[in-house]
Protein backbone atom coordinates (compact mmCIF):
# COMPACT_ATOMS: atom_id res chain seq x y z
CA UNK A 1 0.00 0.00 0.00
CA UNK A 2 1.23 3.19 -1.08
CA UNK A 3 1.91 6.03 1.55
CA UNK A 4 0.15 9.93 1.52
CA UNK A 5 2.87 12.48 1.60
CA UNK A 6 4.03 13.18 5.17
CA UNK A 7 4.25 17.55 4.35
CA UNK A 8 0.47 16.91 4.87
CA UNK A 9 1.23 16.17 8.40
CA UNK A 10 2.68 19.01 9.66
CA UNK A 11 -0.23 21.25 8.41
CA UNK A 12 -0.96 23.73 11.18
CA UNK A 13 1.73 21.43 13.34
CA UNK A 14 -0.46 18.48 13.67
CA UNK A 15 1.97 16.26 14.34
CA UNK A 16 3.26 12.85 13.05
CA UNK A 17 0.97 9.75 11.75
CA UNK A 18 0.76 7.59 8.70
CA UNK A 19 -1.82 7.72 6.28
CA UNK A 20 -2.79 5.38 3.25
CA UNK A 21 -3.50 6.00 -0.23
CA UNK A 22 -2.10 8.06 -3.13
CA UNK A 23 1.07 9.43 -4.07
CA UNK A 24 4.07 7.81 -3.48
CA UNK A 25 7.75 9.08 -3.28
CA UNK A 26 6.28 12.08 -1.28
CA UNK A 27 7.80 12.20 1.34
CA UNK A 28 11.44 12.49 -0.16
CA UNK A 29 13.42 15.47 0.48
CA UNK A 30 13.69 17.71 -2.20
CA UNK A 31 17.13 17.94 -3.49
CA UNK A 32 19.13 20.70 -2.47
CA UNK A 33 18.80 22.85 -6.09
CA UNK A 34 15.62 22.24 -6.47
CA UNK A 35 13.32 25.43 -7.40
CA UNK A 36 11.50 26.43 -4.44
CA UNK A 37 8.23 28.70 -3.33
CA UNK A 38 10.39 31.87 -2.16
CA UNK A 39 13.04 31.57 -4.83
CA UNK A 40 12.55 33.14 -8.68
CA UNK A 41 11.22 29.54 -10.35
CA UNK A 42 12.01 29.67 -14.26
CA UNK A 43 8.92 27.63 -15.37
CA UNK A 44 11.49 26.26 -18.33
CA UNK A 45 13.35 24.62 -15.85
CA UNK A 46 11.24 22.42 -13.02
CA UNK A 47 13.03 19.48 -11.79
CA UNK A 48 11.05 16.39 -12.24
CA UNK A 49 10.67 13.34 -14.83
CA UNK A 50 8.40 13.99 -17.44
CA UNK A 51 9.17 11.20 -20.29
CA UNK A 52 6.03 9.66 -19.97
CA UNK A 53 3.97 12.59 -21.22
CA UNK A 54 3.95 11.04 -25.15
CA UNK A 55 3.17 7.30 -23.70
CA UNK A 56 -0.37 6.18 -23.30
CA UNK A 57 -1.05 4.33 -19.78
CA UNK A 58 -1.49 0.89 -20.15
CA UNK A 59 -5.21 -0.19 -20.72
CA UNK A 60 -4.74 -3.77 -19.58
CA UNK A 61 -4.97 -5.07 -15.83
CA UNK A 62 -4.31 -7.89 -13.59
CA UNK A 63 -8.16 -10.24 -12.68
CA UNK A 64 -8.57 -9.46 -10.02
CA UNK A 65 -6.95 -6.28 -9.14
CA UNK A 66 -6.10 -5.27 -5.66
CA UNK A 67 -7.31 -2.29 -4.77
CA UNK A 68 -6.23 -0.64 -1.01
CA UNK A 69 -5.58 2.80 0.99
CA UNK A 70 -6.55 4.22 4.29
CA UNK A 71 -8.93 6.95 5.18
CA UNK A 72 -7.50 9.57 6.78
CA UNK A 73 -8.39 13.23 7.41
CA UNK A 74 -5.96 15.41 5.92
CA UNK A 75 -5.36 17.62 8.54
CA UNK A 76 -3.25 15.77 10.94
CA UNK A 77 -3.65 12.55 8.77
CA UNK A 78 -6.15 11.23 11.56
CA UNK A 79 -7.25 7.54 10.47
CA UNK A 80 -10.82 7.43 10.17
CA UNK A 81 -11.74 3.81 11.85
CA UNK A 82 -14.76 1.83 10.75
CA UNK A 83 -15.65 4.08 7.58
CA UNK A 84 -17.25 2.85 4.78
CA UNK A 85 -15.65 2.53 1.93
CA UNK A 86 -17.10 1.85 -2.22
CA UNK A 87 -15.71 1.56 -5.48
CA UNK A 88 -17.79 2.68 -7.95
CA UNK A 89 -18.01 2.70 -11.71
CA UNK A 90 -17.31 6.67 -12.98
CA UNK A 91 -19.68 5.57 -16.23
CA UNK A 92 -22.17 5.37 -13.52
CA UNK A 93 -22.03 5.29 -10.35
CA UNK A 94 -22.72 1.92 -9.88
CA UNK A 95 -21.13 -0.12 -6.93
CA UNK A 96 -18.53 -2.21 -7.81
CA UNK A 97 -17.64 -3.57 -4.03
CA UNK A 98 -18.37 -1.94 -0.24
CA UNK A 99 -16.96 -2.78 2.85
CA UNK A 100 -15.58 -1.06 6.08
CA UNK A 101 -11.94 0.53 6.65
CA UNK A 102 -10.45 -1.21 9.74
CA UNK A 103 -9.80 0.40 13.01
CA UNK A 104 -7.02 2.33 11.70
CA UNK A 105 -8.56 3.13 8.35
CA UNK A 106 -7.23 0.68 6.04
CA UNK A 107 -9.28 -0.78 3.32
CA UNK A 108 -8.57 -3.89 0.86
CA UNK A 109 -10.35 -5.01 -2.06
CA UNK A 110 -10.08 -7.15 -4.82
CA UNK A 111 -12.05 -5.87 -7.76
CA UNK A 112 -12.86 -8.09 -10.74
CA UNK A 113 -11.48 -6.61 -14.53
CA UNK A 114 -11.52 -9.64 -17.21
CA UNK A 115 -8.20 -8.09 -17.90
CA UNK A 116 -9.05 -4.60 -18.71
CA UNK A 117 -8.22 -0.86 -16.68
CA UNK A 118 -11.30 -0.09 -14.62
CA UNK A 119 -12.62 3.53 -14.27
CA UNK A 120 -13.51 3.85 -11.28
CA UNK A 121 -13.53 6.13 -8.17
CA UNK A 122 -13.65 5.48 -4.72
CA UNK A 123 -15.99 7.01 -1.65
CA UNK A 124 -15.81 7.33 1.98
CA UNK A 125 -18.30 8.20 3.90
CA UNK A 126 -18.07 8.26 8.30
CA UNK A 127 -20.30 10.26 10.76
CA UNK A 128 -19.14 13.27 11.75
CA UNK A 129 -16.81 13.24 8.04
CA UNK A 130 -17.81 14.97 4.74
CA UNK A 131 -17.86 12.57 2.17
CA UNK A 132 -14.26 11.95 0.44
CA UNK A 133 -13.87 10.84 -3.38
CA UNK A 134 -10.75 9.30 -5.16
CA UNK A 135 -10.29 9.77 -8.65
CA UNK A 136 -7.53 8.15 -10.20
CA UNK A 137 -5.34 10.30 -13.22
CA UNK A 138 -5.94 7.41 -15.40
CA UNK A 139 -8.05 3.91 -15.16
CA UNK A 140 -5.29 1.87 -12.69
CA UNK A 141 -3.40 -0.81 -14.54
CA UNK A 142 -1.74 -2.49 -11.54
CA UNK A 143 -2.26 -2.50 -7.50
CA UNK A 144 0.71 0.34 -7.24
CA UNK A 145 -1.85 2.50 -8.93
CA UNK A 146 -4.97 1.25 -7.47
CA UNK A 147 -3.41 1.64 -4.02
CA UNK A 148 -4.94 4.97 -3.15
CA UNK A 149 -6.69 6.04 -0.02
CA UNK A 150 -9.19 8.74 0.77
CA UNK A 151 -9.67 12.00 2.36
CA UNK A 152 -12.33 12.53 4.76
CA UNK A 153 -12.19 15.92 6.86
CA UNK A 154 -14.46 17.03 9.09
CA UNK A 155 -16.13 20.14 8.32
CA UNK A 156 -14.21 21.82 11.15
CA UNK A 157 -11.10 20.65 9.61
CA UNK A 158 -11.76 21.48 5.81
CA UNK A 159 -12.51 24.53 7.06
CA UNK A 160 -9.18 25.64 7.81
CA UNK A 161 -8.19 25.70 4.57
CA UNK A 162 -11.06 28.07 3.65
CA UNK A 163 -9.92 30.49 6.84
CA UNK A 164 -6.07 30.49 5.76
CA UNK A 165 -7.44 32.09 2.25
CA UNK A 166 -10.18 34.38 4.14
CA UNK A 167 -13.02 32.90 2.67
CA UNK A 168 -16.00 30.65 3.92
CA UNK A 169 -16.95 27.05 2.45
CA UNK A 170 -20.14 27.32 0.62
CA UNK A 171 -22.09 23.96 1.54
CA UNK A 172 -23.63 23.57 -2.40
CA UNK A 173 -20.05 23.35 -3.32
CA UNK A 174 -17.17 21.34 -2.73
CA UNK A 175 -13.36 21.10 -2.18
CA UNK A 176 -10.64 19.68 -4.32
CA UNK A 177 -7.03 18.47 -3.29
CA UNK A 178 -5.26 18.43 -6.21
CA UNK A 179 -1.46 16.73 -5.56
CA UNK A 180 0.66 17.07 -8.73
CA UNK A 181 3.27 14.27 -9.85
CA UNK A 182 5.83 13.59 -12.27
CA UNK A 183 6.50 10.20 -14.34
CA UNK A 184 7.85 8.72 -11.22
CA UNK A 185 5.53 9.37 -8.80
CA UNK A 186 7.82 12.59 -7.12
CA UNK A 187 5.59 15.42 -6.40
CA UNK A 188 6.33 18.53 -8.24
CA UNK A 189 7.82 21.85 -7.28
CA UNK A 190 6.39 25.45 -9.33
CA UNK A 191 3.51 23.70 -11.05
CA UNK A 192 0.13 25.42 -11.40
CA UNK A 193 -3.65 24.23 -11.51
CA UNK A 194 -6.07 26.39 -13.79
CA UNK A 195 -9.26 25.95 -12.28
CA UNK A 196 -11.61 28.87 -13.36
CA UNK A 197 -14.52 28.00 -12.11
CA UNK A 198 -12.70 27.35 -8.32
CA UNK A 199 -13.83 30.49 -6.03
CA UNK A 200 -9.56 30.07 -5.40
CA UNK A 201 -7.01 27.81 -6.22
CA UNK A 202 -4.61 27.72 -2.65
CA UNK A 203 -1.14 26.08 -2.90
CA UNK A 204 0.67 24.90 0.64
CA UNK A 205 3.77 26.18 0.50
CA UNK A 206 7.81 24.09 1.37
CA UNK A 207 6.40 23.41 4.90
CA UNK A 208 3.01 22.19 4.03
CA UNK A 209 1.36 25.39 5.50
CA UNK A 210 -1.14 27.03 3.39
CA UNK A 211 0.25 29.95 1.43
CA UNK A 212 -1.99 32.97 0.78
CA UNK A 213 0.71 34.99 -1.97
CA UNK A 214 2.00 31.33 -3.70
CA UNK A 215 1.26 30.83 -7.15
CA UNK A 216 2.68 27.22 -7.81
CA UNK A 217 3.49 24.31 -6.11
CA UNK A 218 5.65 24.01 -3.04
CA UNK A 219 7.43 20.88 -1.65
CA UNK A 220 3.97 18.97 -1.38
CA UNK A 221 3.56 19.78 -4.72
CA UNK A 222 -0.22 20.08 -3.46
CA UNK A 223 -2.99 22.70 -4.62
CA UNK A 224 -6.27 22.77 -3.00
CA UNK A 225 -9.59 24.20 -5.10
CA UNK A 226 -11.49 25.92 -2.93
CA UNK A 227 -15.51 26.18 -3.71
CA UNK A 228 -15.75 24.53 -6.63
CA UNK A 229 -19.12 23.68 -8.47
CA UNK A 230 -21.01 20.40 -7.86
CA UNK A 231 -20.12 18.51 -11.40
CA UNK A 232 -17.79 17.77 -13.97
CA UNK A 233 -14.52 19.54 -12.76
CA UNK A 234 -11.93 21.88 -15.52
CA UNK A 235 -9.08 21.86 -14.08
CA UNK A 236 -5.53 21.88 -15.90
CA UNK A 237 -2.28 21.00 -14.51
CA UNK A 238 0.70 22.74 -16.16
CA UNK A 239 4.56 21.61 -15.54
CA UNK A 240 6.60 24.10 -17.09
CA UNK A 241 6.24 23.56 -21.11
CA UNK A 242 4.56 20.66 -19.72
CA UNK A 243 0.32 20.04 -19.85
CA UNK A 244 -0.97 17.27 -17.66
CA UNK A 245 -3.32 14.93 -19.65
CA UNK A 246 -6.85 15.43 -18.29
CA UNK A 247 -8.53 13.81 -15.73
CA UNK A 248 -11.85 12.68 -15.16
CA UNK A 249 -13.03 14.39 -11.69
CA UNK A 250 -16.89 14.86 -10.85
CA UNK A 251 -17.20 17.36 -7.60
CA UNK A 252 -20.16 16.65 -4.85
CA UNK A 253 -21.59 19.49 -3.05
CA UNK A 254 -20.18 19.47 0.50
CA UNK A 255 -17.49 16.62 -0.01
CA UNK A 256 -14.01 16.65 -0.41
CA UNK A 257 -12.24 15.24 -3.30
CA UNK A 258 -8.54 14.19 -3.67
CA UNK A 259 -7.48 14.05 -7.42
CA UNK A 260 -3.71 13.00 -8.08
CA UNK A 261 -2.39 13.99 -11.15
CA UNK A 262 0.50 12.46 -13.14
CA UNK A 263 1.76 13.77 -16.84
Amino acid sequence: MRTLPWLLLVVWGCGDGGGGGGGGGGDDQPPTDAKRMDAAIDITELIGDFNCVTTPWPSTAPDPLSFSGRVTDPIGMVNVGGATVEVRKTSDDSVVVTGAAAANGIFAFNVATLGVAPAVYRKATAAGHLDGYTYDPFPPFSAKYAGRGVYAPTAANRDMYYTAAGLTADPAKGTVLVEVFDCIDLTVYGATVEAPTAGRVLYLDDGGLPSGTATATGSPGIAVLLNVPAGPLDATVHAGSVVYRASSVVVRANAFVYSPRLP
